[in-house]
């Protein structure tokens, strides 16, 4: 496989075609873990007054908290639906373009509407496989801590390190299994199962490779992340600046309007450029995946 013309190539769609960073905002990156995080004080049990503070709490402002919690749900929806969408309209995109085929926003849009379904199910399936046992094990965890039983927490905790550890190269394998078996249901129309087992069977036969190629995506996401880092420092020091000016002196209507328009451009900028990264990275993984599925006697032949 010629790793380099995949990564020009997927440069040059992506950077070609600016529509697919629309689809890049709500696209994810990929397919991630859930995992325990944050730190607890096994020695500090909680204040005896706080679930009783917490049950005021609750009465009180009840009926606040289920809109809360309603809108929140609503959120997670709207954008899970998006997501899933754009990332199936980029596959589409991608390899449309690859192709020379003709194709728009309308008709990428379409396709990720069309696969939505299996491209959940295909998500939500592998993602319970690892992340079910690590929720389980951190919720028993936190359990055990608000309980005050602080043997039983240490000893969970050890085992949801265990568990995590253990986890993270099945964690890779099955991040790939999603990113290639989404492209199997998008552009060979298969259904879940049998995407997974295509998947599965393209990652088994090319391991050296497919292993490559996710290594190689993991090295442009940490350049990525190094130059958004370094741009972003850049951006916030006149947003540093303008803030001081304003909250070091008097606050007035205008010094704050300023404050906050500085503070969206550099949100505006940062998201232009994570969504054109994702319309790259997704390019790149839908170019891998043709080029790993094409015939032998197309394989053999470079591009460039």
């Amino acid at each position: 496989m010629n790793y380099q013309e995949i990564v020009v190539k997927s440069l040059k769609i992506a950077w070609g075609n600016k529509w697919l960073w629309v689809f890049g905002l709500f696209a994810s990156g990929g397919f991630s873990v859930p995992g325990p995080g944050g730190s607890f004080n096994w020695r500090e049990r909680p204040p005896a007054n706080l679930q009783e503070r917490a049950n005021e709490l609750l009465v009180q402002y009840w009926g606040l908290l289920i809109v809360l919690l309603a809108l929140i749900f609503l959120a997670i929806v709207v954008f899970t639906v998006l997501s899933v969408v754009a990332n199936g309209a980029l596959i589409r995109a991608a390899a449309d373009i690859d192709d020379e085929r003709e194709t728009s926003f309308s008709l990428s849009l379409k396709a990720g509407a069309h696969y939505f379904f299996r491209l959940f199910g295909l998500s939500l399936l592998l993602m319970l496989v690892v992340g079910l046992p690590v929720l389980i094990i951190f919720g028993t965890t936190l359990w055990a801590f608000i309980a005050g039983q602080t043997a039983l927490a240490v000893l969970l905790g050890i085992l949801s390190l265990l568990t995590v550890l253990v986890l993270l190269p099945l964690s890779i394998l099955l991040s790939v299994l999603v990113l290639f078996g989404s492209r199997a249901i998008v552009l060979e129309d298969r259904r879940i199962f049998d995407a997974i087992k295509s998947a599965w069977r393209l990652i088994m036969g090319n391991l050296g490779t497919a292993f490559l190629v996710w290594l190689i995506s993991i090295l442009l996401s940490v350049a990525f992340g190094i130059l958004a880092f370094v741009a972003l420092l850049l951006l916030a020091i006149p947003l540093v600046v303008a803030g001081v000016i304003v909250f070091m002196g008097e606050l007035t209507l205008g010094g704050v309007g300023v404050f906050a328009f500085l503070a969206l451009s550099v949100l505006a900028v940062l998201l232009f450029f994570i969504s054109g990264f994702r319309a790259f990275q997704s390019t790149y993984w839908t170019l891998a995946f043709k080029r790993l599925t094409a015939p032998p006697d197309e394989q053999a032949v470079d591009p460039t």
